[in-house]
């Protein structure tokens, strides 16, 4: 037991010299965990932070790819709502009224909204005729030939209108 006495924790050399290098090689020991602790959260953070925005990335293409095929899906019903227009148009139906606004009002849930027609703006407009009326202004839509229509907020049919020109 007496040897033992004399021996340090790690079982060699004398108390006092042999503690002070231990305390020291703990401490940098300590100090290198310390370290590469903070390299592993920082490293951990960064890659929570990239999964995050690789998740609202795949959400937002999601969304989009839905939205796309959506759109492709109305911009093929549009015919049809030019259709019940055209009928309406010709022949007081309450079972025609009733099914294009009952379409209408289904589509219009969805995102189709019809674009607003008083000056032409080529975003929203392709001028496939002109017209020269002197009391209304330059740049005036005088008559709508096809509807356009926007799907959540993307024009996907531009209105066909004939735009006033004054010479």
């Amino acid at each position: 037991m007496e040897e033992e006495e004399g021996k340090d924790y790690f079982g060699e050399g004398e108390k006092g010299v042999k503690k002070e290098k231990s305390i020291e090689e703990l401490e940098r020991t300590l100090h290198d965990a310390l370290r590469k602790n903070d390299e592993y959260l920082g490293m951990l953070q960064r890659l929570q932070a990239d999964f995050e925005n690789y998740k609202k990335r795949m959400m937002r293409e999601r969304e989009e790819l839905v939205n796309l095929a959506e759109s492709e899906l109305v911009l093929h019903l549009l015919p049809l709502l030019d259709n019940f227009e055209i009928a309406l148009a010709h022949e007081k139906s309450d079972v025609l009224s009733m099914l294009y606004t009952q379409l209408r009002k289904m589509l219009a849930a969805r995102g189709l909204e019809e674009i607003e027609n008083t000056l032409f703006d080529p975003y929203y407009h392709e001028a496939v005729a002109t017209a020269q009326d002197p009391e209304k202004p330059e740049d005036a839509i005088v008559e709508v030939l096809k509807k356009g229509y926007r799907f959540c907020g993307k024009v996907i049919r531009h209105s066909q209108v004939c735009v006033n020109r004054i010479i």
